[in-house]
């Protein structure tokens, strides 16, 4: 009997995108997978759906409360009973029908011993155009660990595959960050002296724009989650960061990127809200005023231009 793959899709919201990926799901050449949905309380139930796909082994769970994606993954893995898992966002899909089949494959033939996961290629799509904006090749050559410690997004959890007792014992997600959660799976993969190893296909497609992904939020939340992962990952890897002195130099560079872009966020708001209010206070009547009050509005528009320009 070939090897159990459970594939684990985290969905919110988003039943007809999830039509996409379970369809990706159905075509693989590899057919002894099971399928684990968890709904993180949806308002949209996925059920009419999930009933189309008569020939997926698809199990499916809702959550009581929105739980986020990282929750929700966890949940999915613990009832999983495949000897491997796969991850797979419920608005993306897999291209090739062969993927799971490769990875398999490629773990068993590997050179390397203590395999922890396996990577294929994937392509960044706008959800909106659906035009393709850049393709990714798993980069792990080198020094694997010093890239990651700084960038995030070097590796797709949608084209992971690893062996279930490998995510069991490096704790799966960690729950209590809402950024960075793949990257940071990613490293204490690494640190725990698991291999890696890539098919250098391009083998799914990542969908990026839309503003109902898991996880997003507004420009000043979406800067301030960014700093809180950051301030995150060099107290999570403190010792390692230790013997990685100009990577820790660089993730206090991107900190201090992201205040910044916080503190123009704030202040921009803080203009426009003062520049309408004096001008509508005022009120003004005559010709002269009108001009006067429009050149104090390009004024303070052009300072916040200004600040934005010269940092």
């Amino acid at each position: 009997m070939d090897d159990l793959v459970s594939v684990i899709i985290a969905t919110y919201n988003r039943p007809t995108l999830l039509k996409r990926a379970l369809r990706s799901v159905e075509k693989q050449t590899h057919k002894n997978l099971e399928v684990i949905i968890i709904d993180d309380c949806s308002k949209f139930s996925p059920e009419h759906i999930i009933s189309q796909f008569k020939s997926l082994n698809i199990r499916y769970f809702r959550n009581k409360t929105n739980s986020k994606v990282a929750y929700s993954t966890n949940k999915g893995v613990k009832l999983a009973k495949g000897e491997y898992i796969a991850l797979l966002g419920d608005d993306d899909e897999w291209t090739s029908k062969c993927k799971i089949e490769n990875q398999l494959g490629c773990i068993k033939n590997s050179k390397k011993s203590n395999v922890g996961a396996v990577f294929t290629g994937f392509r960044y799509i706008d959800d909106f155009t659906k035009k393709e904006i850049e393709s990714i090749y798993p980069n792990i050559g080198g020094n694997l660990l010093k890239k990651i410690l700084v960038k995030n997004g070097i590796l797709a959890s949608t084209t992971v595959l690893m062996p279930s007792s490998v995510w069991q014992s490096i704790g799966g997600y960690n729950e209590n960050i809402t950024r960075g959660i793949d990257s940071d799976l990613f490293r204490r993969l690494l640190i725990a002296n698991y291999n890696i190893v890539s098919i250098n296909k391009i083998m799914a497609n990542v969908y990026i724009g839309r503003k109902d992904r898991m996880g997003y939020g507004s420009s000043s939340e979406s800067l301030e989650m960014h700093i809180r992962s950051e301030k995150y990952k060099l107290n999570r890897f403190k010792l390692i960061f230790e013997e990685y002195s100009f990577e820790k130099k660089e993730v206090y560079k991107k900190i201090s990127k992201h205040e910044y872009k916080a503190w123009i966020f704030s202040r921009k708001n803080t203009y426009l809200i003062n520049s309408t209010y004096h001008l509508f206070k005022s009120m003004p009547f005559t010709k002269g005023q009108y001009l006067n009050s429009a050149k104090t509005m390009l004024g303070r528009f052009y300072n916040i231009l200004i600040l934005c320009l010269t940092r």
